[in-house]
């Protein structure tokens, strides 16, 4: 599940930014890390979500585990 934000003529995403963080969503659920992390770079700065899954990208070394099922697990909430 994900949150979104308000939409409509004063939303602080417009539809191309949302795409292109479903699309890294999609590419990270895949095991493309690389073209996950392609894609957060064209998506807006200051996200709190986008900075979660480069850190997770680079806390795996960049590479999906081999068991990679596309869930991240949190160890606490």
């Amino acid at each position: 599940s994900e949150l979104l934000p308000p939409s409509g003529p004063h939303a602080p995403l417009s539809d191309e930014q949302l795409a292109i963080y479903e699309s890294a969503l999609d590419a990270l659920h895949a095991g493309h890390w690389g073209e996950t992390l392609s894609l957060l770079d064209r998506y807006t700065s200051g996200d709190l979500a986008k900075d979660f899954l480069r850190i997770f990208i680079a806390q795996n070394e960049y590479e999906p585990p081999r068991d990679w099922d596309g869930v991240i697990s949190l160890a606490v909430k």
